[in-house]
């Protein structure tokens, strides 16, 4: 099983994460559920546990927790630089919280806020009983939007950030929790190109503007599979549907694929087909022959381009670009230089080859050989120069397998 994005969605008072699993050659898209916030929790007991945090300084005003106590309580008292109580903000005036809530105000007896502790370094001590408590956070607002970024963002909200109003935390009525995991997602296409966010770079974004003035970060997610570019066939699998991929895509809410290149013409153990004998077409050079590669076609011209597949690549790349999904191209993919069951098939063993060309395994993933880097070059030329013009396509160098 792996993740199928960086990150988890906010939804509510749930944070959604994506996923794929597999097993030979079956394969299924999945939807995980966590607490938000529910990364990891202090946990007490019957008997009092506490917590104190180290010096913070705040510029909000109200104190919240995400906690579950229902059965328990929490109390919270503020200490100065001495480890001292800073009256009037002592356990025994915190309003004891009994409560299940991911946003819960704490507040105590006559006083209206943190207001006279602003900027000032202090530390909470937390006491807790028969619960859990997962997070903290002082909020300039008494609604309690953290100021913090929210992963990939979700439904509600209009920034990258926890803003309050709109995308303050809420809890989703039941039917927009429907509608938001299975109604189809609109296929007017994004703007582009992607950038790097310049407030989160772990996020794009495509210059859409929030009415705050903040840029919209955009999250990629999606599910993936190994023949979405290249057909790979064995006596027991048909050629790959690719429309039919996109339509999953568009029915779960996903906006992003990555073609997969295979370097091989054949293996003779499959890793990703229950291990069975594979071939895989088309590839980016001819097969002009003389003599027959491992598969028992045509050797392969390393100096000539293959017209049919670049014309595969455009023709995908434009349908995905066309269902506003963003595409991934994998130039190098590298697993076929690493062992017996798949280097005897690859484009740069010599015995595939018209021109000779040597690539010595992962060697051929490196600058070593001058012959083999030039027709790298040419390729990716190629490839370039086909999608150019679809100017929502994100070009990878390689994947996690070089």
């Amino acid at each position: 099983m792996q993740s199928v994005g960086g990150v988890c969605l906010v939804v509510g008072d749930r944070l959604y994460f994506y996923a794929s699993g597999r097993t030979g050659r079956r394969n299924t898209v999945g939807l995980a559920f966590l607490r938000r916030d529910g990364f990891a929790s202090m946990d007490a007991g019957p008997e009092e546990g506490k917590l104190t945090t180290r010096p913070v300084r705040f510029s909000g005003k109200h104190l919240f927790v995400n906690v579950d106590d229902p059965r328990g309580e929490l109390r919270v008292e503020v200490l100065n630089q001495a480890g001292e109580i800073v009256a009037p903000f002592s356990s025994g005036a915190c309003v004891p919280v009994t409560r299940d809530q991911t946003s819960q105000i704490v507040r105590w007896k006559d006083v209206k806020d943190l207001s006279s502790l602003v900027n000032q370094p202090v530390r909470f001590r937390f006491h807790l009983k028969n619960g859990r408590l997962y997070a903290f956070w002082v909020s300039p607002e008494p609604s309690g939007p953290s100021r913090g970024y929210v992963a990939a963002g979700g439904p509600g909200f209009t920034s990258n950030r926890d803003l309050g109003s709109v995308a303050g935390r809420f809890v989703l009525p039941a039917t927009a929790q429907t509608a938001f995991s299975n109604s189809p997602p609109s296929a007017a296409p994004a703007k582009g190109p992607l950038r790097v966010h310049p407030e989160n770079p772990r996020y794009f974004t495509d210059g859409t503007k929030a009415p705050d003035g903040s840029l919209k970060a955009v999250y990629l997610t999606g599910s993936h599979h190994w023949d979405n570019l290249q057909d790979g066939y064995n006596p027991e699998v048909t050629p790959f549907d690719y429309a039919r991929y996109l339509d999953l895509l568009q029915k779960h809410h996903h906006n992003f694929i990555r073609l997969w290149a295979w370097e091989h013409v054949a293996a003779q153990r499959s890793w990703h087909y229950e291990h069975k004998p594979q071939r895989f077409d088309p590839m980016p050079y001819e097969r002009t022959g003389p003599g027959l590669a491992l598969d028992g076609r045509p050797k392969l011209d390393l100096g000539k381009l293959n017209g049919a597949y670049f014309e595969r690549l455009r023709r995908r790349v434009q349908m995905a670009h066309d269902r506003g999904i963003y595409v991934g191209i994998m130039l190098f993919q590298g697993v076929a230089g690493t062992g017996p069951a798949t280097w005897p098939g690859h484009v740069f063993n010599k015995n595939n080859n018209v021109n000779g060309i040597e690539g010595n395994g992962t060697d051929c993933q490196t600058l070593k050989s001058a012959a083999v880097t030039e027709i790298q070059k040419a390729y990716i030329r190629k490839v370039i120069d086909t999608v150019t013009r679809i100017i929502r396509t994100t070009t990878f160098k390689g994947s996690t397998a070089t």
